[in-house]
């Protein structure tokens, strides 16, 4: 303040402290747990579909992709989460992202390795 000594200015000083509330806390772990758990049943189609060879129909193909585009959606419906790099990123969206992307890799490679020419 020893810049404004000289200049007639009446300067205040505010602290604010902002808190969530524990609803918002219940709410973003929820967010969490949905997200693991799409992440969950994608990684478990896709280890379904190489390792047991089951058949999946056209339309399942895209499960992966969408949740790939779907899962940011998701994360920004938390209240008030800053940009990607936070904690919960790290112990959350960037791992399912991560598991989502090879489950749909899972799932078109043995796809494509099954497909069989029409007659």
């Amino acid at each position: 303040m020893e810049y404004y000594k000289d200049v007639d200015i009446n300067l205040q000083e505010y602290d604010i402290y902002i808190i969530r509330i524990k609803r918002v806390y219940a709410f973003c772990f929820f967010i969490s747990v949905i997200t693991w758990g799409l992440t969950i049943v994608a990684l478990n189609i896709g280890i379904d579909c190489v390792f047991f060879k089951r058949e999946i129909p056209p339309n399942l193909l895209s499960i992966g992709i969408v949740m790939l585009f779907a899962m940011p959606t998701l994360r920004k419906t938390q209240p008030d989460i800053p940009e990607i790099g936070c904690a919960l990123d790290f112990l959350c969206f960037i791992w399912c992202e991560i598991l989502i992307g090879i489950a749909a890799c899972m799932m078109l490679y043995s796809w494509l390795l099954r497909w069989k020419l029409p007659i």
